[in-house]
């Protein structure tokens, strides 16, 4: 995963993402999504590491290759 060093509201505009409060897997708090993040035909946003470690990490991701977008619309919707 790389982290891109870019303003996350920008990476939101840039990519449509909203920033979301989301609850950790492990303690139950909620983090907001702030932290511009990309992998292989994703971009997306994370909530910041705690004290639960990366377990507790969470990541929300759009596809931006279309061969990708594809693959999940079938899968999703068909």
């Amino acid at each position: 995963m790389l982290y891109p060093n870019t303003d996350a509201q920008e990476w939101s505009k840039l990519y449509s993402l909203t920033p979301q409060y989301k609850e950790c897997p492990c303690c139950g708090k909620e983090f907001l999504t702030t932290i511009p993040v990309a992998i292989k035909g994703y971009r997306g946003l994370q909530t910041e590491v705690h004290e639960c470690g990366d377990d507790g990490v969470v990541t929300i991701l759009v596809p931006v290759d279309e061969a990708e977008k594809d693959k999940w619309e079938k899968l999703l919707f068909a």
